[in-house]
């Protein structure tokens, strides 16, 4: 009897180490797919992550050209607009000069004017007397 226990209990072990074996594969399988399955996720990751920054730096370029560009025209219209304050003051020196003549032969003209009044004022009393 004990040894036909001893038979049963050993029996009963190699079933219970033969189920536990054939646990182990099973969830060794499954743990394959998924591993499987995570490969393939990463591969798509990593596939998406490239591709973005893909993207990322082809909006950087584009950002980058379009600061350049706008650069450009302020400086394009600062350059015209210091342009046109040149012509203004170039302008403004000669009205100024050409007033100032003006007002010299105004003053000229003044002065004549008053010396031929007298001379002619003179003339009057002399005829006068």
């Amino acid at each position: 009897k004990a040894a036909e226990g001893r038979y049963n209990q050993s029996s009963r072990s190699l079933e219970d180490a033969a189920k536990q074996r054939k646990e182990l594969q099973q969830q060794q399988g499954e743990l394959q797919q998924q591993l499987k399955a995570a490969h393939g996720h990463e591969v798509e990751l990593r596939r998406q992550l490239k591709a973005a920054q893909q993207e990322h730096g082809v909006q950087l370029r584009e950002a980058a050209q379009h600061e350049a560009k706008a650069v450009s025209k302020v400086q394009e219209q600062v350059k015209s607009n210091e342009d046109l304050v040149q012509k203004l003051l170039r302008q403004l020196a000669l009205a100024a000069q050409q007033r100032d003549e003006g007002e010299e032969k105004l003053a000229t003209l003044q002065s004549k004017l008053q010396t031929k009044e007298r001379w002619a004022k003179d003339i009057a009393q002399s005829l006068e007397q």
